[in-house]
Parts: structure tokens; sequence; C-alpha cells
């Protein structure tokens, strides 16, 4: 019972805090490709909603009034590029106030399995890195560059990095290891997580994590070794390929960023075939589910 009561007086604090946020009128909603669309859609929009289309550069941006609230929506297109490019023509052309994406992802963390909701606190990049020469004086060693300093754990010859990036108000690039959500976006889906109510793949029901680490790269992730890498150095839960390139170009704008994701497959931890296509739909309809709610949560605050 006492502990009942803490975690009932902490979701209210968070939600006291979260309200004197400043507001979100205009909200980007992201995917990254068809069958998340229709799931976020769905989810978010009754179905004689009035939609605005504005097509720009091959783009479709839909916008859609929702009580005092502006929601813009698009495709971001897959993979790291597509999604840096969509996002900031998103933010010039419709100054969002915050972009909340939505989607489906690899498991890293073995407590997690297909159709739970992991909701990162942090992202990182993957495939920023030194892949370096081995030394042959040194077996199991490597030829390290002069100007290079690895401060992380390498995988075999591949030795992660931090980018470098220079944001709004700055002019100065600096080396940034992981981008942080916004916390008040954050707030709203720890106040969110409990009250959802959704399933796996397997019929169980799903858990729904908020923090951690996500981790994004330019690559379709099926590979135990580096699965197990990844979630025991660099404390990795999920895997993708837009969230980091998304919060990257948040955090250069100096835009809040919050990314939901649901998890369609174990990125090389299941055993045989890659199981992502069987179940992107339910993982899909599970972020969109999450996302809507959260959602929710900034309309009540505000």
């Amino acid at each position: 019972m006492i502990f009942r009561s803490l975690i009932t007086f902490a979701l209210l604090f968070l939600s006291a805090a979260f309200a004197s946020a400043f507001p979100f009128k205009t909200i980007g909603l992201v995917s990254a490709w068809d069958p998340e669309m229709k799931a976020l859609k769905r989810a978010v929009l009754s179905g004689n909603t009035k939609v605005r289309d504005t097509e720009i550069d091959g783009t479709v941006f839909s916008e859609v009034q929702q009580n005092d609230r502006r929601l813009v929506f698009w495709m971001s297109g897959v993979s790291m590029v597509n999604a840096a490019m969509s996002t900031q023509l998103a933010i010039d052309r419709f100054h969002p106030d915050a972009i909340l994406f939505s989607g489906i992802a690899g498991g890293l963390d073995p407590a997690f399995q297909p159709g739970d909701v992991v909701v990162p606190m942090k992202w990182i990049h993957q495939a920023e890195a030194a892949w370096l020469n081995p030394n042959s004086e040194h077996p199991g060693s490597y030829v390290i560059p002069e100007y290079f300093h690895p401060r992380y754990p390498n995988f075999g010859n591949i030795f992660p990095d931090d980018v470098w990036v220079v944001r709004k108000g700055e002019t100065t690039p600096r080396q940034v290891h992981a981008f942080a959500v916004d916390g008040a976006l954050l707030d709203a889906a720890r106040i969110t997580a409990p009250k959802i109510s959704i399933l796996r793949t397997d019929g169980t029901k799903a858990k729904v994590l908020v923090g951690g680490t996500g981790m994004s790269g330019p690559i379709f992730l099926d590979d135990r070794s580096f699965r197990d890498f990844a979630f025991q150095k660099w404390h990795a839960r999920i895997h993708e390929m837009e969230g980091t390139a998304i919060a990257q170009v948040g955090y250069a704008n100096r835009v809040p960023i919050l990314i939901i994701r649901a998890l369609s497959d174990l990125a090389g931890g299941q055993s045989g075939v890659n199981q992502e296509e069987k179940n992107s739909e339910l993982a899909a309809g599970n972020a969109a589910e999450v996302t809507a709610k959260i959602l929710e949560q900034i309309e009540y605050a505000h």
C-alpha cells in the first residue's frame, strides 16, 4: 500500500511538473515507412478528420487541426540521411514545437520481446567510428591513427567515436556522445506508460519501458555478436535506422524530440530467420498506441 501511494504521488508530481512546461502548439508526428504511418494515423486521428496535404521536394506533409493544436504528419523515409533531411525540412517549413517519432525497432536488451515498447531517454550513433587495420607487430591490437584517441570499447577493428555537431545559437562544433530527448515529453511518457495495455506477438502483456539508450545506424541489424556487444558495452536497449538522426537534428535546432519504438524483432538474437516482417504490423500498432496516449497526456497537461 505504501509503495502504491508513492507511485501515485510520483505520477502526480510528474504531471504537475509537465503541465508547467511550455505548450506544444504545433507537434510533428513522424514514421519511417507506410505501415508505421498508417498505424500512427489510425491511433491519433478520427475517421472524419480534415487533412491538408502539402508536397515539398517529394515529401508529403499532412496538417491536421486537433482542438487548439496543429499536428503535422510526415514519413521520414528509411535510414539516417532520409530521416535527417525530412526532419530538417519539417522544422524549416512548419516550425514544430515538438516532434514525436513512432515506429518499430530491433531489441538488444534480452529482457524484451517483440511487441514491447521502449521510449529511450538518449540516442547514440552506431556507425560513427574508425575502422582500423590490425597491427601485425602486436597480434590482437590495431594501428591507431595519430589523431584518434579511442574512448570506448571496440568491436573488432571497429572503434566507435562521437559525432561532431554544431547547434543553433553556437558556432563552434563539438563532439556529442548521446542526444537526449526532451525532459517534458519523457515525463509525459512516464505518466502514460503504466496506463497502457498492449500485447506482445506471443499474446502476453507487453512491457512499456521509458528510459535507457537507443542506438541507430544505416544498417538493418541481424547480428547476434554485435547485438550482445551493443547491449553489454553501450547499454543500448534497441537498434533502428532513424532515431539518432532525428534526435541530432532536434538537438541542432533546439526542437524537443521524443522517439517511441516497439520491438518487431531481436536484431539477431532470435533462433533462425528474423521475424521483423511478420511482426511489424503489431509492433507498429503498439508504438502508435503509446504515441497517441502520450499526445493525450500532453493535451491534458495543457
